[in-house]
C-alpha cells in the first residue's frame, strides 16, 4: 500500500450524550460479534478500519432516491449484535450526516444489541 494511503488507527473515538467512548483496536477485536458498516463519504477508510481488526465491512446498501431522499438497506441480521457505522462529516455535510442518521435507525428498528456511530473529521489546514 502506498504510504500516503496507509491508515493508522489509533483510535476510534465516538460520543454519546452522556460520554465520550475511545476504542482501540484491541479492544474492537474482543467484541464478541461486532458489525461495521460504512455509508457513502469514505467507504475505503471503513474497510480499512474493518480490515485492522480482523473483520468483514458489513453488506448494506445506501442509495439516493431522484428526489434526494436517502434510502439504506441494512443486508445481514444485526438482532442483539454490537454495531459500529463509520461515517465521516465531510461535505456535503448534511447529506452526510442524514446517511448516518438513517443507517443507525435502521439498525435500531432491526434491533441491534448497541450501535456506535464513529464519525471522524478530516482537518485541512491551508497554508498562505
Amino acid at each position: 500500500m502506498p504510504e500516503e494511503g496507509r491508515l493508522l488507527l489509533s483510535a476510534v473515538v465516538t460520543t454519546t450524550f452522556r460520554r465520550v467512548v475511545v476504542f482501540f483496536p484491541q479492544q474492537l477485536k474482543q467484541l464478541r460479534a461486532v458489525k461495521i458498516f460504512s455509508g457513502n463519504a469514505n467507504r475505503t477508510l471503513a474497510e480499512a478500519v474493518a480490515k485492522s481488526i480482523g473483520r468483514e465491512l458489513g453488506r448494506c446498501t445506501v442509495n439516493s432516491f431522484p428526489d434526494g431522499e436517502t434510502f439504506v438497506k441494512i443486508e445481514e441480521n444485526v438482532r442483539g449484535e454490537d454495531v459500529f457505522i463509520i461515517q465521516p462529516s465531510s461535505p456535503p455535510t448534511n447529506h452526510h450526516l442524514m446517511e448516518l442518521f438513517i443507517m443507525i435507525d435502521a439498525c435500531r428498528r432491526a434491533s441491534a444489541r448497541q450501535i456506535t456511530a464513529a464519525s471522524p473529521s478530516v482537518v485541512t489546514v491551508l497554508s498562505s
